[in-house]
């Protein structure tokens, strides 16, 4: 039986993840982007163990949030499984009938959370490739050091794309069912921009 407390314990679990890839991504845009030109030409070495270390850390998240594992005991597949299946406990029905009383676009029954699931499947399935190569970087580059990954190298750009997806779900469970709402804009204060700009002053 799935209960509101073990959902706002996923919740706590996966923000905690989601963190960390938004920060990570934040910094691997900053490191490439052509504001940051002088900085890596003058500090290559920084840049380059900068990159290494924030690639590394956001691989290894994603790899948490879209692996399918035994040893990964939360993960974003496992979560919708268990709310497909499981029955929801009582207070879990609570918050859905005072969710039929808001007007805010929340989940207000458990067909609603199966809709919801629906759609992040659909999407993980449409990611796959994205997904696929986050696996094999983790598993076969980051757990056991091999230097041939160019042909699984992923973007930037793919990083962001799969972090926005995890953001959304994130938002389209928890946010909708608890009516709260997390904005992970904020996480740009952590980010490496005022550190590239004092090194250049």
């Amino acid at each position: 039986m799935l209960t509101s407390n073990e959902l706002k314990d996923w919740g706590e679990d996966l923000k905690s993840i989601l963190f960390d890839i938004n920060i990570t991504t934040n910094n691997l845009y900053i490191l490439k982007h052509e504001n940051s030109n002088s900085f890596r030409s003058q500090h290559s070495e920084v840049y380059l163990n900068l990159w290494y270390q924030q690639y590394f850390i956001c691989i290894i998240q994603l790899a948490k949030l879209f692996s399918v594992s035994v040893q990964q005991q939360r993960n974003i597949s496992k979560l919708c499984e268990k709310i497909t299946i499981e029955d929801f406990d009582d207070d879990l029905n609570q918050i859905l009938l005072l969710n039929k009383t808001k007007m805010n676009d929340v989940l207000k029954s458990k067909e609603d959370f199966i809709l919801v699931v629906a759609e992040i499947t659909l999407e993980m399935k449409n990611k796959s490739v994205i997904i696929e190569k986050i696996k094999y970087l983790r598993d076969k580059v980051f757990a056991h050091t091999d230097p041939n990954i160019s042909e699984y190298d992923i973007s930037v750009e793919d990083l962001i794309c799969l972090k926005d997806f995890a953001n959304k779900i994130y938002n389209d469970i928890f946010g909708k069912i608890f009516d709260e709402y997390y904005s992970f804009q904020l996480t740009h204060k952590y980010d490496f921009r005022s550190i590239i700009e004092a090194f250049m002053k």
